[in-house]
């Protein structure tokens, strides 16, 4: 495994906890937030989410 390998592979999978997490409290409490701030919030955690994949990807392949 090359080292920018591993990089990726860290720096995918800290996304990927982030991305989740964000997600898993906008769902559970993000109801005091207004529509529109837990949407963007939201979609910034799908984003995340995306990113960190694209980044596991790139590591393992």
């Amino acid at each position: 495994m090359k080292k920018s390998t591993g990089h990726f592979l860290i720096a995918g999978l800290l996304l990927l906890v982030i991305g989740v997490s964000l997600d898993l409290i906008m769902v559970f409490g993000g109801k005091s937030f207004s529509q529109a701030l837990s949407n963007t919030i939201l979609l910034g955690a799908q984003l995340i989410t995306l990113i960190s994949v694209y980044l596991i990807y790139r590591a393992l392949k």
